[in-house]
């Protein structure tokens, strides 16, 4: 039986990073590493983003990662860090971090250039140079058992259509949709997912893979569960993906998940209480899901107003676990009866859902992503698009 779409933790950059290469044991007994066969056989959860950007001069960074062969690892472009002038571009890098992400992980990303950044601004220059490297990538990939995904940039509406159109030649493996982080909208993910079903690459035959770069609200999860319904549905063998950094980012400001909203379909978080006069420092942390009875043996107050090493795993461990509760959620609202769904997200929300089914079955999806464009702009608003709130822990 199909469990739905798949969140891949991407926790390779920073945060917890150092824990998991190390594989750091909270009190020296609970592995960070919750990947790993070390961990609770319960709550192993054997999928993991790798960045390149980040990782590829470490030509073992699998190994590095204590990533065996059954954890299903997913390699990022390193474009992002491209954009931001954290990794300065030279040619080069389409060679080497090609043959890393070859050794490292099962499926990665080609090396696009996303528009908009520090030295490469232009729309034009961002897609010819991106599509140079997917050439590349097509002529030069060395090992079968390894999947490439092609690259789509959806952050630019009226741009999308000529991105796909230039690199759609290119069979690789599946896609990517990028470009939704800055504002996450609706509108944008919605129409480059339009784009790809008009095009028919869910019912081509070399697609395997689905993947929404830096997905992470749950309102986003419900949008991806429903889409992948709706694919299995058509006889599509595409497995849909996401990945995000923010169980683990929210740490770095002291962010505690303490559950989500169905009404805002939000991840709800407290800031963890920094004074150490108020509390007894052995009261056990606040409890949300099953795994914090394994955590509440290695974890307590004490550490939190150290700042241990302890606390920052820690709290990234029970971060990751709320946001799995919050996907089984919303798989299991996604599969419930119909009026269960509207209730539940609300007569806009269920109609957008509605339209993802409608689309997923047209012969034109695009004439459904236009009927229904003004209600995925109204609920692109992005001050009505819920956050995990941050706050400054020091």
């Amino acid at each position: 039986m199909h469990n739905g779409f798949v969140w891949f933790p991407s926790y390779s950059c920073a945060g917890i990073a150092s824990e998991l290469k190390t594989g750091y044991k909270l009190k020296g007994e609970l592995s960070s590493r919750f990947y790993s066969d070390e961990f609770p056989e319960q709550f192993r959860y054997k999928y993991f983003l790798l960045s390149a950007g980040s990782n590829y001069r470490d030509k073992e960074s699998r190994k590095t990662f204590g990533l065996s062969d059954d954890v299903l690892v997913l390699g990022d472009s390193g474009g992002f860090q491209i954009k931001t002038g954290n990794l300065n571009w030279k040619p080069e890098l389409r060679e080497t971090i090609l043959r890393w992400s070859e050794n490292n992980t099962d499926v990665f990303m080609n090396l696009d250039i996303p528009p908009g950044g520090k030295v490469f601004k232009e729309y034009n220059e961002c897609l010819d140079l991106s599509a140079e490297n997917f050439r590349y990538y097509a002529d030069n990939r060395d090992k079968e058992n390894v999947d490439i995904l092609n690259v789509l940039q959806a952050g630019y509406d009226t741009k999308t259509q000529e991105w796909y159109d230039t690199v759609k030649e290119f069979e690789f493996d599946g896609w990517s949709i990028g470009g939704m982080a800055s504002g996450a909208k609706v509108s944008s993910m919605l129409y480059g997912i339009a784009i790809l079903l008009d095009g028919k690459e869910h019912l081509k035959s070399n697609n395997k893979w689905l993947h929404m770069l830096g997905t992470a609200k749950a309102s986003d999860f419900l949008i991806l569960e429903q889409l992948q319904k709706s694919l299995l549905k058509v006889g599509s063998n595409i497995q849909v993906t996401t990945d995000s950094s923010s169980p683990d980012y929210a740490v770095v400001f002291g962010g505690y998940y303490m559950g989500f909203s169905l009404k805002r379909r939000s991840v709800e978080s407290v800031n963890l209480p920094k004074h150490e006069d108020i509390f007894n420092n052995e009261l056990s942390l606040p409890y949300v899901v099953p795994f914090d009875d394994t955590l509440s043996d290695v974890l307590s107050y004490r550490d939190i107003f150290g700042w241990t090493r302890d606390a920052f795993a820690g709290m990234s461990l029970h971060n990751t676990y709320v946001q799995l509760d919050c996907i089984r959620r919303m798989k299991e609202i996604i599969n419930s009866h119909d009026d269960l769904i509207s209730q539940i997200t609300g007569i806009d929300f269920y109609t957008l859902l509605l339209s993802i089914d409608e689309m997923v079955n047209s012969v034109s999806p695009m004439r459904v992503y236009k009927k229904y464009e003004p209600l995925y702009l109204k609920l692109s608003n992005p001050r009505k698009e819920i956050q995990v709130k941050e706050h400054s822990f020091f």
